[in-house]
């Protein structure tokens, strides 16, 4: 008989299998890299300075999820006891490469949390201080304990040993994982004809450096200045291609610089292998963190430049149609009442006052509410929003601002539903959320096209819901994430009007009152908007990082 299995159970067996066949990948990719390292002559047979097993097992960590590190484990473990290695010592150090990898990761993670975080100096400086500086040393100091309590090390052979581990750690968290997230995210526009062959004239500038540097007849050999022929190109990448090119350049220099020592070449061929390679590892380090640092601070000036030149055209973009919207209602007051005159001063009695007068109480009420946005704006980006709460029933206050509307949502040939289900009360701030409600149903209104408006409000368990739903133009996917910025527009100003500052200034009022909304659209069918408000939370100070991430 056939037993169905149920789809959760699917699913579980699947993520399992997935799991178990990433900490096998990562644990077999560790041991092959981790080999080639070893062969360099390595102290007490496990401490070497070329190691990058750590770069990887960083980026892997960093990327996948810190829950695959039993695939750092029992590679260190593996590779360790194939090259003869004791079981308590393979064990001690596996235990540290772990940690080493677990808190570089988690750093990144946590202090650096961009999709590319090269491109950050946070990032950069986070990979520096606790990627190759703590989680290195973390390594460096368990193994090499490991080492001296099974007297692979004596008492005297401690501190180099110390040094060879975190350096050769150090260097590939410097190098090798820079490169591997440079791949990882590398552009896949085409490059423009010049950019590319300027691309080439960098790589062979590199190309050049390097043979001059390591030729053993060239006279630049011997010369104290050698090892810095690599820093022009490093400076002409870091300025022109960016954190990924200094990362792959910074790889290649380093692999070339590897090769050449361990062959006797170049200014650091003197002694040992372990001798000739501490010098070299330290110098790449160096090379490698100055170039990551100047790559992330052109970047983040370039970001910067960018951001200041959107801020130029959206503030450009703002006054043309605020003086568009402004002059509207005034025109349209300015008419009604010389029309409103004309006709008193013809025939004092023919003409119906209360009319003209609705018209422009509604004009100037837009008015108001025009110069309202403008004035809540520089009260958000000053901090200066203050909220006063009070309890407020929900529903009635929904209710009211229909009521409000009813006049704009029948001239727009719609209809507005209401279901509320009745009193939601909540500690909130009443005008700031009738101007939430109000933001919101003038969207739907302005959107619509004419076709019905549904309010729904609801008391779940935690939090109040209110939504507003209408049946017009929609918004693409691309662009419901850009609504909620300031000035941001879904469509073009010409058919409709507004600062595009309704849905941004909706945004800000509800995260500070610990709530959120969202957006939920397809094009031509309408849109959702959505909004989730705790009954009772502290109000949250409007964060500047918070400002960046929904203003231009």
């Amino acid at each position: 008989m056939d037993v169905a299995i149920p789809s959760d159970g699917k699913s579980a067996r699947v993520r399992s299998l997935g799991y178990l066949a990433k900490v096998s990948v990562l644990a077999l990719v560790y041991v092959a890299v981790s080999k080639l390292g070893l062969m360099l002559d390595a102290v007490g047979g496990v401490a070497t300075l070329v190691w990058p097993a750590t770069g990887i097992s960083l980026v892997v960590l960093w990327q996948f999820g810190l829950t695959l590190w039993p695939g750092v484990a029992i590679g260190a473990f593996v590779v360790n006891l194939w090259v003869g290695a004791p079981v308590a010592l393979a064990t001690a150090i596996a235990v540290g490469n772990t940690l080493e990898a677990v808190i570089g990761a988690y750093a990144l993670r946590r202090l650096s949390p961009s999709d590319y975080w090269p491109e950050r100096l946070m990032g950069v400086t986070t990979l520096i201080l606790l990627g190759a500086g703590l989680s290195a040393a973390v390594s460096a100091t368990v193994g090499t304990v490991g080492l001296l309590l099974v007297r692979r090390i004596s008492v005297g052979e401690f501190s180099f040993a110390w040094l060879v581990w975190w350096l050769g750690d150090a260097v590939s968290d410097l190098i090798v994982a820079p490169a591997l997230v440079a791949w990882r995210a590398w552009p896949r526009r085409a490059a423009g004809t010049r950019r590319s062959l300027e691309g080439v004239a960098v790589a062979l500038a590199t190309t050049l450096a390097a043979l001059a540097f390591f030729e053993p007849r060239s006279v630049l050999t011997h010369a104290p200045l050698g090892p810095y022929l690599l820093f022009p190109p490093l400076i002409w990448a870091a300025f022109r291609f960016g954190p990924r090119a200094v990362a792959n350049l910074t790889l290649f220099a380093a692999v070339a610089a590897v090769c050449g020592t361990a062959m006797g070449l170049g200014p650091f061929a003197i002694g040992s292998l372990p001798q000739r390679l501490l010098p070299l590892q330290a110098f790449m380090a160096m090379f490698s963190a100055t170039g990551l640092l100047l790559a992330a601070a052109v970047a983040e000036r370039r970001r910067a430049e960018a951001e200041a030149r959107e801020a130029v055209r959206a503030r450009d973009e703002f006054l043309s149609i605020a003086s568009h919207e402004l002059k509207t209602p005034l025109t349209s007051l300015q008419l009604q009442l010389e029309a409103l005159g004309a006709k008193l001063k013809a025939n004092p009695s023919s003409i119906s006052v209360p009319a003209k007068m609705q018209t422009i109480l509604r004009q100037a009420r837009r008015l108001g509410e025009l110069i309202d946005n403008m004035l809540d704006v520089s009260r958000i980006t000053s901090r200066r929003l203050e909220l006063t709460l009070e309890e407020v029933d929900f529903a009635a206050l929904v209710q009211d601002v229909a009521a409000r509307s009813e006049e704009v949502v029948t001239q727009a040939g719609s209809r507005l539903d209401l279901a509320l289900n009745g009193p939601v009360w909540g500690h909130w701030d009443k005008e700031r959320l009738h101007q939430v409600v109000d933001n919101l149903l003038s969207n739907a209104v302005k959107y619509g096209a004419g076709k019905p408006i549904e309010v729904s409000l609801q008391a779940n368990a935690e939090a109040a819901v209110l939504q507003v739903r209408d049946r017009g133009i929609g918004i693409s996917t691309q662009d419901q994430a850009r609504i909620f910025q300031r000035f941001a527009r879904a469509v073009s100003p010409r058919h409709y009007g507004g600062f595009g500052l309704g849905l941004w200034i909706a945004r800000q009022i509800v995260e500070q009152l610990g709530g959120r909304i969202r957006v939920t659209s397809e094009v031509n069918q309408g849109s959702t908007f959505t909004v989730s408000l705790p009954y009772q939370r502290p109000v949250q100070k409007i964060q500047s990082d918070s400002l960046g991430k929904y203003s231009q």
